[in-house]
């Protein structure tokens, strides 16, 4: 926690509602006492009394809680605080970007024309979040969830070490959380704040003065999202798709597929099917299968 400049957990603790409905506004623990009969528009409540304590002050526990360490925190002191990442986000952005760079490729150019010819801009930073589920003990069944993040601007070869990809958020468990907007809400506020959109974040480069790095004074630094990273558990969380395994084809349609050999397989149609009309909200056009 000292590495993310964190000296107490409740000071990044957030709460969601126990069904994961909702994110509760965050205060301080001397505050929650007025809120002791908070709750969800689903009728349950936001904290659990454990102990009636002194007059007027119970002790009181949130229900379901996650960490967030925020983006200011982790991108603008531990990502900006790193001299060896600071170097090579400016080597990266100072070189002519190769084919296989994400910066030359089509997506990035629509990418850029939506965000107002920010997204290429030496200020601006390119980020991904990554997620996944682990186990944290051998010996009982506890599922937690990490969400890390990640910066394009720096050479491919150094994208996913682990001091240049850290922790954004830690969902404690011991259960898989079934809906995930709840714990995106507060981490999307902040990409908008901080995005193109918003009045991005002010950070100061860590990079040891040399001829060829000069120390700059503080900038405003526009975080734009780019997307996601995760394995196929995660990424159905992510997308609501909880049935890739067993029928469905696509995230955002309900085409069957069909069982065979060892695999969900998508064998088409013979007639075509009319976009938006029959099954597929996700073509763009008509599908002919013969």
């Amino acid at each position: 926690m000292q590495i993310l400049g964190v000296l107490e957990l409740s000071a990044v603790e957030e709460h969601v509602c126990v069904n994961e409905c909702c994110h509760y506004k965050k205060l301080p623990p001397s505050d929650w006492v007025h809120h002791i009969d908070e709750e969800c528009a689903c009728g349950e409540r936001r904290f659990k009394i454990v102990s009636n304590g002194p007059p007027r002050r119970p002790t009181l526990v949130p229900r379901k809680k996650f960490w967030y360490f925020g983006l200011a925190r982790i991108i603008g002191d531990v990502l900006f605080g790193n001299s060896v990442w600071c170097g090579l986000r400016r080597i990266c952005m100072h070189q002519p970007q190769s084919g296989h760079d994400f910066r030359s490729s089509p997506e990035f150019a629509r990418l850029d024309s939506v965000v107002s010819q920010k997204a290429g801009h030496p200020d601006s930073g390119l980020y991904q979040v990554g997620f996944d589920f682990g186990q944290m003990f051998t010996f009982r069944a506890w599922s937690s969830g990490i969400i890390s993040i990640r910066c394009s601007d720096i050479p491919a070869m150094h994208r996913n070490k682990r001091e240049f990809t850290p922790i954004l958020a830690v969902i404690p468990g011991k259960n898989e959380p079934k809906n995930l907007d709840a714990y995106w809400q507060v981490m999307l506020e902040d990409f908008h704040q901080y995005g193109p959109y918003g009045g991005g974040l002010m950070v100061v480069e860590n990079v040891r003065s040399s001829p060829e790095f000069q120390l700059p004074a503080a900038f405003k630094h526009t975080v734009i999202l780019t997307g996601a990273m995760a394995d196929l558990p995660a990424q159905n969380k992510m997308s609501k798709n909880l049935h890739w395994n067993n029928a469905l084809t696509c995230a955002h349609c309900t085409l069957n597929g069909t069982w065979l050999l060892g695999a969900t397989r998508f064998l088409g149609y013979r007639k075509p099917v009319v976009y938006g009309e029959f099954f597929c909200s996700c073509f763009s056009q008509i599908m002919f299968h013969q």
